[in-house]
């Protein structure tokens, strides 16, 4: 394996740690130990890799998660928010939180509910990329049946694509193409298979170029790590699931409603894991260059969700919720299932 590529899934690992550890203190030193790397030459790979340093990152990254958890975990005070932030005071929080965001985290709590765009400084508004997509949002008006599905745990092959989410990327139909083509050249790709694109990031909070997209499939524990490809464990969850298709005027305004209209009134709460959507495999063939260049989108959105009660979830909904168990991992031969 080339030396850029361990560099970089070294890289991806701390990514996804820090990601996953929302409660634990991260620092340089506890960082670096899961790079295997001394703390300098840690700093300085992450920092050429990802455009920031692993202080700038993890700052960044914890100011963001405490804007989900702030609408998500609505009997969470403010104050065990900033805790699990790093801070060491509410008022060092509500600080650092007003710097970034130009609001308190009180009245951000306040003027947003489920769908996160009302406030001063939104990248919607700031980001001159972000800012060509201010078109009004029309209703969604697709069939919106909505399915719960389980997905097993699942070992994921992807590549990382950072950039701005809905927009045309040349990078990253690159990125979407090398994996169809790995996958291939070891026989993975079926007529089954489905792509697995997840988005952890929201693209009103997050700067675009930070914004991230793991693009990948499903495969068994044989499948290791390589110049292209890095592995991660995607976790059992419940999944709700809209299909979509059309423009990506489309696919936002399908994400707004399924998180600002169906979730509240689903008698669910989000889980504590990605976003992430899904295509199917000869579409993502077809149609991948249209999907990533921000014209067309056919595929399934997904929120992982809590089920605090189904029949509640059913009776409160006001849109169909047939339930679906035990389906098969997402990209996995479902034939080969008892």
């Amino acid at each position: 394996m080339h030396i850029e590529a361990l560099q970089r899934h070294r890289i991806n690992r701390v990514m996804n740690f820090a990601r996953n550890c929302e409660s634990e203190v991260l620092t340089l030193e506890n960082l670096a130990d899961v790079a295997c790397l001394s703390r300098y030459h840690f700093s300085r790979i992450f920092t050429e890799h990802c455009r920031e340093t692993p202080i700038e990152f993890v700052s960044r990254l914890r100011l963001e998660q405490s804007v989900s958890n702030l609408i998500y975990l609505p009997n969470a005070s403010v104050t065990a928010i900033a805790f699990e932030a790093g801070f060491s005071s509410s008022q060092a929080f509500s600080n650092a939180f007003r710097r970034r965001f130009g609001i308190s985290p009180r009245n951000f709590r306040i003027n947003n509910s489920w769908y996160i765009t009302d406030f001063p400084k939104n990248q919607y508004v700031l980001s001159p990329l972000m800012s060509k997509l201010l078109a009004p949002v029309r209703h969604f008006s697709q069939q919106r049946e909505v399915v719960l599905r389980t997905m097993p745990a699942t070992r994921l092959a992807y590549i990382r694509h950072r950039g701005a989410y809905y927009l045309p990327s040349k990078g990253k139909s690159d990125k979407f193409v090398k994996l169809i083509e790995w996958a291939k050249l070891r026989g993975l790709w079926q007529e089954n298979t489905e792509v697995i694109a997840v988005c952890p990031d929201n693209p009103a909070v997050t700067p675009p170029q930070f914004c991230q997209h793991d693009f990948g499939v499903a495969v068994e524990d044989g499948v290791k790590e390589d110049d292209f490809i890095s592995i991660q464990n995607l976790p059992e969850m419940t999944l709700a699931t809209l299909r979509v298709s059309g423009s990506s005027q489309v696919a936002r305004v399908a994400w707004r409603w399924f998180i600002s209209e169906w979730l509240p009134q689903s008698g669910m709460t989000k889980a504590n894991h990605d976003y992430f959507e899904i295509f199917d495999s000869k579409f993502a063939e077809l149609g991948c260059l249209k999907i990533l260049g921000g014209s067309q989108t056919e595929g399934t959105l997904c929120i992982p969700v809590a089920a605090c009660n189904i029949n509640s979830a059913k009776d409160n909904a006001h849109i169909p919720i047939p339930i679906a168990q035990n389906l098969a991992p997402y990209g996995m031969n479902r034939d080969s299932r008892s």
